[in-house]
């Protein structure tokens, strides 16, 4: 059977994003209704994590908005977490790529238990956030001890661009993925979005840090599928 099978990813790529993550679910996706198959969401998940190589990366493309993602009967599960209405996203997409493999590649293999306890808090603090509209909470839930440190030397500029958004008015700060790029999150109903912008923009200047500055909209709804005739899988 002919196939003409045309890609646009607006995701930049290697930037911490999870573009390839949204590349393998939308694969899955399409063979699915090529095969004349309705996708399930956690079979989309298994398959498209089982290419990718991390499920939280892809249950955030299958699902959308926040998710929390665990394994349980040796496969990968996902659950959808609510999003206040008033969080919002400001994202610095460095020009200067990391390859991810490099971005692995200096975790550590061991560390200390009083961070691994230290990191292990942060996820739950992130639920109780989000279930109470408590943002206020974001500031200590994007702390971390374990891979950011890591990845200092990759992206120095991490450390300046996190303290910026705060200074400007953000709720928290942190490595998107495995960076370069740093995310911020803000209250929508402030103008913290426009302050952390300007803020990162006169940084970036200082540093001779070239980017963009991103301001998406946070997607709560999942994969779709609109096929030929208007329906939608």
């Amino acid at each position: 059977m002919p196939l003409d099978l045309r890609v646009r990813n607006n995701i930049p790529l290697k930037r911490g994003l999870g573009s390839s993550a949204a590349a393998a679910v939308a694969g899955v996706a399409l063979a699915h209704l090529v095969a004349g198959r309705r996708f399930e969401v956690l079979e989309l998940l298994r398959l498209a994590a089982a290419i990718e190589g991390h499920p939280d990366n892809a249950a955030a493309a299958v699902l959308g908005g926040v998710v929390l993602t665990f394994e349980a009967d040796g496969y990968p599960q996902a659950v959808s977490l609510p999003v206040p209405r008033n969080l919002g996203v400001v994202v610095f997409v460095p020009d200067r790529a990391v390859p991810t493999e490099e971005a692995r590649r200096v975790l550590p293999q061991a560390v200390p238990l009083a961070d691994a306890v230290f990191n292990l808090s942060r996820p739950a603090l992130w639920v109780v956030a989000l279930l109470a509209n408590r943002l206020d909470l974001l500031r200590v839930a994007t702390e971390d001890r374990l891979h950011q440190p890591a990845r200092q030397g990759l992206i120095p500029e991490l450390a300046p661009l996190s303290r910026a958004a705060l200074e400007a008015g953000a709720l928290g700060a942190c490595l998107s993925g495995a960076g370069p790029s740093v995310i911020a999150f803000i209250d929508s109903r402030t103008d913290a979005s426009e302050k952390v912008a300007a803020a990162w923009a006169e940084l970036a200047r200082r540093l001779d840090f070239s980017g963009q500055i991103l301001r998406p909209a946070i997607r709560r709804r999942g994969i779709t599928a609109e096929v030929r005739g208007g329906r939608d899988r």
